[in-house]
């Protein structure tokens, strides 16, 4: 009974951990004409984030061929 007990509170302590990490926040899609007619990863690069444009991707930016794997709409977010 000892056991599962200090099993329950090792899991209970696990899970509020988890649930308490800082989370990423990653920014939306501006909802703008510019954005509004992107519709591929390349368009996004091509148009503004790539090297030597206005907005460029920093160096520490995760993979540049997956933008809409994390960057949402704020229809997709549900806002």
């Amino acid at each position: 009974m000892k056991n599962t007990l200090i099993f329950v509170i090792f899991v209970i302590a696990v899970v509020v951990f988890l649930f308490l990490l800082p989370r990423k926040e990653v920014p939306l899609i501006p909802a703008n004409e510019a954005h509004l007619q992107t519709m591929t990863e390349q368009d996004c690069l091509k148009k503004c984030h790539e090297k030597g444009t206005k907005a460029p991707l920093s160096k520490k930016h995760p993979p540049k061929f997956a933008c809409f794997k994390c960057h949402k709409t704020e229809k997709e977010e549900g806002r």
